[in-house]
């Protein structure tokens, strides 16, 4: 069995999704596409079957109308919720609000806040919404997917530091900046000049890794190009010695290109830096910043909407997939970012003398 198709429109998607029944069908054809797998004993062969959740008020009349679904298997006899072990693991959302929030996530290029997905689905409270937010942005990364390759521009940058307009003691107490390692595969075409009839080669930006490290240094630098860069491809960079050392040492092809004169040599890793201006500009236009621990949380979230951008809705199918199929993620593991590369001890010697350190 093949995963569903996925909806083009908001029209396409209240027709699909009008109530719970519909998103139950859609997440068990997306969590077992090839039919129904017990976790237990692994036997292929299950019932579907209704529970009443019981009211928690006392005075509710008439009882609770709200049914949870479960599935038993055949064999083992053991019960399973079809959200269970997945990211959305004990949720009391409706799956309804799940899927409009997935919907929106996975085709809007600004990406919902916690506060706009409150407002527009009504959830009602702004920590449920931030908490689901996370929770879908774990789902993006596919531990699977595929290495750049070809020729891939690789660049660092900043993200955070000291804000403008603050002085004094605020300025002090204010978020500082975090190294990030931007890697984007160049893909190369031919385009025909109208006025000469004749195809000229250029280069467009592909997919994209971005990856929260301690610092710019040859250690991380290497890190980032075996875990993103496929072996033979081409890594391009600027003039620091770092990346020479790094592709030296895992014999990859460097092409190093150092910044003259910008008026005719323009920018030395053009891809790259249009990747982090984007990211930038996503930041402060949806989020109005973000702090370090939970950075790699949104970069992860550019860089799936980035790599799916000529596609946004299917976009929307290969986040529900992912989530039925990721482990979940608790309350605590999220608010503390214990999942997510960030540093803070170590990074920075404090001074004896200030006072908040």
């Amino acid at each position: 069995m093949t995963r569903p198709s996925f909806p083009r429109s908001f029209a396409e998607f209240q027709a699909w999704f009008p109530d719970e029944a519909a998103c139950h069908r859609y997440l068990v054809r997306s969590r077992w596409s090839d039919g129904f797998v017990c976790r237990s004993c692994g036997h292929t062969v299950g019932y579907e079957f209704r529970r009443r959740v019981k009211s928690r008020s006392r005075a509710t009349v008439p009882p609770s109308d709200h049914f949870r679904v479960l599935w038993e298997c055949a064999s083992c006899h053991r019960q399973t919720s079809l959200t269970a072990a997945t990211i959305l693991d004990a949720t009391k959302l409706p799956l309804t609000t799940w899927f409009w929030a997935a919907f929106l996530v996975a085709t809007d290029k600004r990406g919902p806040s916690a506060l706009l997905l409150d407002r527009q689905l009504g959830i009602g409270d702004h920590k449920s919404a931030w908490f689901l937010l996370h929770k879908l942005r774990r789902a993006m990364v596919n531990a699977n997917r595929t290495m750049l390759r070809g020729i891939v521009e690789i660049d660092g940058t900043f993200v955070g530091g000291y804000q403008p307009g603050l002085k004094g003691g605020r300025q002090q107490k204010a978020r500082k900046a975090a190294m990030v390692l931007v890697g984007v595969e160049v893909q190369p075409y031919s385009r025909l000049d109208r006025k000469s009839g004749q195809e000229s080669e250029r280069e467009r930006s592909g997919r994209v890794r971005m990856t929260v490290v301690r610092a710019e240094n040859a250690e991380a630098i290497g890190a980032f190009i075996e875990a993103n860069v496929e072996p033979g491809s081409t890594v391009r960079s600027d003039g620091l010695w770092d990346y020479v050392t790094a592709t030296r040492e895992l014999g990859f092809a460097h092409d190093r290109r150092v910044q003259g004169d910008i008026r005719k040599t323009g920018q030395v890793v053009r891809h790259a830096h249009q990747a982090i201006a984007n990211l930038k500009s996503w930041l402060i236009g949806t989020h109005h910043g973000v702090g370090r621990p939970h950075l790699q949380a949104y970069l992860d979230e550019f860089v799936f909407r980035f790599n799916r951008r000529g596609n946004p809705e299917a976009a929307f199918q290969t986040l529900l997939g992912l989530g039925s199929t990721h482990a979940p993620v608790r309350w605590a593991t999220i608010t503390g970012a214990q999942d997510l590369p960030y540093y803070y001890a170590g990074d920075e010697v404090p001074d004896e003398n200030d006072v908040t350190a």
